[in-house]
């Protein structure tokens, strides 16, 4: 006997709720790919532009650090190309490690690379990020009941 339409609806929701269909290609929401991670790193000495690389666009993290020789050293670093961010200065003194890390947002997808300016030893990289904002709650989730 064919179990009747009604029959096949019920079965399918029972399975989506086991957690999905075997061998179904379709995935179910909580089974959506991750988004994928970017990273470029680079380290060097001295003023150098690095080589040139492509971002995908959307939020990211830089960090760099630079290490310091005995008189100290100094570095900035500013991320070039469509959307162009000054990623800040790094001193050192006594031959110390500094170390910084900024979050960027919305950066425009595009050719980009570092153009670094140190008095020593640095290293600089970029990470995206799935959001590196905080998060900030929909309208539904903040609303309060009637007297409550």
């Amino acid at each position: 006997m064919e179990p009747s339409e009604s029959d096949k609806v019920h079965a399918v929701v029972h399975l989506k709720a086991a957690g999905g269909i075997p061998n179904s290609n379709v995935p179910l929401a909580s089974q959506a790919p991750s988004p994928r991670v970017q990273t470029e790193a680079f380290s060097g000495s001295g003023d150098y532009n690095t080589q040139r690389f492509r971002l995908d666009g959307g939020d990211y993290t830089t960090d760099q650090s630079a290490a310091g020789r005995a008189d100290g050293c100094q570095q900035s670093t500013t991320l070039v190309g469509p959307t162009t961010a000054n990623l800040g200065r790094v001193l050192t003194v006594d031959g110390s490690v500094a170390h910084q890390q900024n979050n960027l947002y919305d950066i425009e997808p595009g050719v980009y690379y570092f153009d670094v300016i140190s008095t020593c030893g640095w290293t600089v990289s970029i990470s995206s990020v799935a959001d590196a904002r905080p998060r900030r709650p929909p309208p539904w989730e903040t609303l309060t009941e009637p007297g409550a």
